[in-house]
C-alpha cells in the first residue's frame, strides 16, 4: 500500500512539474510576442517623440493626458476616466540645446532634456568630439581615448523583460553613474 501511495505521489509531482514548465514556456512566448510585436513600443515612441517632455504643469503634460485617454479608448478599454490631482510644479532655468556639428554640413539639432540635479555647462556651453560607448566595460576599454570628449552611452534596453521596469532598472545605471564614470 505504501509503495502504491509513494508511486502515485511521485507521478503527480513529476506531471505537475512538467505542466508548470510547459506553462512557463507558453507564458514566456506570449510575453515575448507582446514585448516584441505589440504596439507598446510604438506608443512609447509617439509619447516621447511626438508629445515630448512632460514636465509637471507643462503644455505637454496636458497633451500627454489627452493622448493617453485616446490611446486607452482605441485599445478597447471598457472605461477611461481622468482624475485631477495636485503635484509640485518645477520651472527650469534656461534652454536645453544641443547639436551636432559635422564638417562641411549644417548643424543638426538634437532633442535633449537636462535631468534634475545635473550640472549645467554654463553660458558658453561645451564643444567636443563625441565618443560612443555601449557599456561601462567598453568605456573602460576606451578610457585612453575619451579625455576631453563627450561620452555618449548607447546602452540598449532588453526588450524581453516581462516587467518593463526591469529593463529600465537594468539601464538606469548609465543615467545615474554615467557622468561620473565618464569623468574618471
Amino acid at each position: 500500500m505504501r509503495f502504491k501511495l509513494f508511486t502515485l505521489l511521485l507521478t503527480i509531482i513529476t506531471l505537475t512539474g512538467h505542466a508548470q514548465n510547459e506553462d512557463s514556456l507558453k507564458i514566456r512566448a506570449i510575453a515575448n510576442e507582446i514585448l516584441l510585436n505589440s504596439t507598446a513600443y510604438e506608443n512609447l515612441r509617439v509619447l516621447t517623440k511626438q508629445v515630448g517632455a512632460r514636465l509637471t504643469g507643462s503644455p505637454q503634460t496636458y497633451k500627454a493626458e489627452a493622448w493617453g485617454q485616446k490611446a486607452l479608448q482605441q485599445a478597447g478599454a471598457d472605461r477611461v476616466i481622468t482624475q485631477s490631482c495636485l503635484v509640485p510644479h518645477w520651472i527650469r532655468g534656461g534652454k536645453d540645446e544641443a547639436w551636432i556639428a559635422l564638417p562641411g554640413k549644417k548643424n543638426q539639432t538634437l532633442d535633449v532634456l537636462a535631468l534634475g540635479n545635473s550640472m549645467g555647462t554654463g553660458s558658453k556651453g561645451i564643444q567636443a568630439p563625441v565618443v560612443l560607448v555601449n557599456s561601462f566595460e567598453e568605456l573602460e576599454q576606451k578610457k585612453a581615448s575619451v579625455k576631453g570628449k563627450i561620452v555618449f552611452y548607447n546602452y540598449k534596453f532588453n526588450d524581453t523583460y516581462v516587467k518593463t521596469f526591469e529593463a529600465y532598472r537594468d539601464a538606469v545605471g548609465y543615467r545615474g553613474a554615467g557622468p561620473s564614470q565618464a569623468a574618471k
